[in-house]
């Protein structure tokens, strides 16, 4: 008798019927929430850097042509894929164990790249304050 209730227990877990991955499409759900709002929030502080110094046409990074308004707009793209209305959605319907391993991966390389646009956004501030010192010269 024990056996078949680990049996029907672990049948549970590995086709997603058992609460833990109800729970855990949620904290994921919470996580991707909170990804999008940091990221939004540094896009817009990047483009009010950019435009307090009007280096929208200003390369954006050494050795390359992108512009400050081509990175942006890159950063928009990337964050209208990633954080879509489909890619919530997703998460609210039900998913396979694997896919939920999946998207905890995810939203960890969301969460290191949201580090990493926050400092590149300190680097690109350096870099403008030293173009206007060089422009007021």
């Amino acid at each position: 008798m024990f056996g078949l209730l680990i049996t029907v227990i672990f049948f549970l877990i590995d086709k997603n019927l058992f609460p833990g991955s109800a729970l855990a499409r949620k904290r994921i759900l919470m996580r991707l929430e909170r990804n999008k709002e940091k990221d939004m929030e540094l896009q817009a502080e990047f483009v009010a850097l950019v435009h307090a110094y009007e280096a929208w046409s200003h390369k954006a990074f050494p050795q390359t042509d992108v512009t400050y308004t081509e990175y942006i707009n890159l950063l928009k793209e990337k964050s209208s894929i990633e954080y879509s209305d489909a890619e919530f959605e997703k998460l609210k319907s039900r998913l396979e164990r694997h896919q939920i391993s999946d998207y905890i991966e995810k939203v960890k390389n969301q969460e290191e790249a949201v580090v990493a646009l926050q400092a590149d956004i300190a680097c690109q501030k350096k870099k403008l304050q030293s173009l206007d010192i060089a422009k007021a010269s």
